[in-house]
């Protein structure tokens, strides 16, 4: 039963403030990024396998299509100076 009394933590968890406040604008767009994609390909009907990838140094390719033996590797970044 929902009790609208209480704070919702969801709710207040909740950032609404303009991008060049926030300080997780490259997390939103790389997750936009992803959505995107696996969106496109889903319509496309391209069987893709997806993965991520990151070294035990904390390199990482944000997200890796495997299609048809071949890998393809996506890198998102908000800024160009990052």
């Amino acid at each position: 039963m929902w009790r609208t009394s209480e704070p919702s933590t969801f709710y207040s968890r909740l950032n609404f403030s303009p991008l060049n406040a926030r300080n997780d604008v490259g997390t939103l767009w790389e997750n936009f990024f992803i959505s995107e994609r696996l969106k496109y390909t889903s319509y496309q009907d391209i069987f893709a396998n997806h993965f991520f990838w990151r070294t035990t140094n904390q390199q990482e390719i944000d997200f890796v299509e495997e299609r048809d033996g071949k890998l393809y590797a996506f890198e998102c970044k908000w800024n160009k100076k990052s």
